[in-house]
């Protein structure tokens, strides 16, 4: 957490990580647009945490909006040497994948893998010519490898135009 730059995320080893009821299985986002449903302490069990906001291993950061013919950058964050799988599709209401959290890009709209690597991680989507106007969603699912626990990123609209 960070404050004084307006970031009220909860940080890594805070003891409100995954101290949520555990009959609480709320699905929907965060006020960080995270998934309410994470693994935050990579034990392979979905809780929601205590606050506004969940702890997340890793963040995804894109532009809100592209054009057919350029490169849309996708940055994914978080905690170092997890590693991550980066998704676009068009947006869901969410569906929870047991044990990573809400996956908020519809699977079965032909979900398409854009890249995968260990964090920090950056892709980059070629929008295709011609794209029609849409809105599609990216998310990420990052994991360690180790154990095979984690979970998914917060998640990203971006308007084709």
């Amino acid at each position: 957490m960070d404050m004084s730059n307006g970031d009220y995320r909860i940080s890594a080893g805070s003891p409100c990580i995954d101290a949520g009821l555990p009959a609480d299985l709320r699905a929907g986002l965060d006020g960080s647009g995270y998934p309410r449903l994470l693994d935050g302490h990579l034990d392979g069990m979905l809780r929601i945490d205590i606050g506004a906001n969940e702890f997340g291993h890793g963040f995804l950061e894109a532009p809100a909006a592209g054009t057919p013919g350029t490169s849309i950058p996708i940055h994914v964050d978080g905690t170092a040497g997890l590693f991550c799988v980066v998704f676009l599709g068009l947006p869901s209401e969410g569906t929870v994948v047991d044990p990573y959290g809400s996956l908020f890009v519809d699977r079965l709209s032909g979900v398409r893998l854009l890249g995968a690597g260990p964090l920090p991680f950056d892709v980059q989507w070629d929008v295709p010519v011609p794209f029609p106007p849409t809105e599609l969603t990216v998310q990420a699912v990052v994991r360690d490898l180790g154990s095979g626990h984690g979970n998914v990123s917060n998640s990203c609209r971006i308007a084709i135009e």
